[in-house]
């Protein structure tokens, strides 16, 4: 949910001229000042989605996409592990690492993620492009709040909502889900990691798979379910 829906075209470039002043080179220093620490716990969720990603599909990871990547820790991290490209049009990596800085986005990413940045986005025209630059089952993964969690009342009284941060739009699930459906995609959310994921592949019982894999990688380590889990997905995959 845009907070204006009713957004015209000479208001959206006002917007987006205000937002990109946000974003000022001591951003992460005096705005975000968790960066780092969400980098590191980012890393470790995502790799978890792509071992099970590419423990159903036997599919290797040859690309990789971070948007909106903001000083490169994430994309550091994720470049040790998979071909990792660092996109942002606001700042500049400044943490090195193995991985690569581009100025347009490509195709065929198996996976483009984006941490805290669609709140950012004042349409949906770069998630249409980024949904566009993967494979045929490629993964969006992003994190957001979402206003299902909001017990601030009225609404606009919710931390969240946060323009001088850059925060400007703000989505429920029941809007993501539709979101999804529009670009072809489908939707899960893992609430444990606050993690949401659009699938580009519309094909349910393939993607109950995914999740009952992910779902005994998180919850059910060894035990019968997750062992029964294993044995049926090798039989049906």
């Amino acid at each position: 949910m845009i907070f204006d829906k009713q957004i015209s075209h000479s208001n959206k470039l006002e917007i987006i001229d205000k937002i990109s002043k946000v974003y000022t080179s001591d951003y992460f220093e005096t705005i975000d000042l968790g960066s780092e620490q969400r980098a590191t716990r980012m890393a470790n969720v995502i790799h978890k989605v792509l071992d099970c990603y590419q423990s159903i599909l036997r599919i290797p990871i040859k690309k990789a996409l971070d948007f909106g990547g903001g000083k490169g820790h994430l994309a550091s991290l994720m470049g040790r592990l998979y071909p990792t490209y660092y996109y942002d049009n606001y700042t500049k990596p400044e943490i090195e690492g193995n991985y690569r800085v581009i100025s347009t986005m490509d195709k065929g990413y198996t996976i483009v993620w984006a941490i805290e940045v669609i709140e950012h986005m004042p349409d949906f025209t770069s998630i249409s492009h980024i949904i566009a630059s993967l494979n045929s089952k490629g993964l969006f993964v992003f994190t957001t709040e979402v206003s299902d969690d909001c017990t601030s009342t009225p609404l606009k009284d919710w931390w969240y909502i946060y323009p001088d941060a850059g925060h400007i739009a703000l989505f429920s699930r029941n809007a993501l889900v539709r979101l999804a459906n529009s670009l072809g995609c489908v939707y899960f959310y893992f609430g444990a990691s606050n993690v949401h994921i659009f699938y580009k592949n519309k094909t349910p019982l393939f993607m109950n798979w995914i999740i009952l894999y992910i779902q005994d990688k998180y919850y059910y380590g060894t035990g019968p379910l997750g062992k029964f889990v294993r044995k049926l997905s090798k039989l049906v995959l």
